[in-house]
C-alpha cells in the first residue's frame, strides 16, 4: 500500500511539473 501511494506521489509530481512546463512554453510562445 505505501509503495503504491509513494508511487502515485511521485506520478502526481511528474504530471504536474509537465504540465507547468507545458503552459510556460505555451505562454513564452503566446507573448512572442
Amino acid at each position: 500500500m505505501t509503495e503504491t501511494a509513494h508511487y502515485i506521489e511521485t506520478y502526481k509530481s511528474l504530471i504536474t511539473l509537465s504540465v507547468a512546463v507545458s503552459s510556460s512554453v505555451h505562454w513564452q510562445t503566446v507573448v512572442q
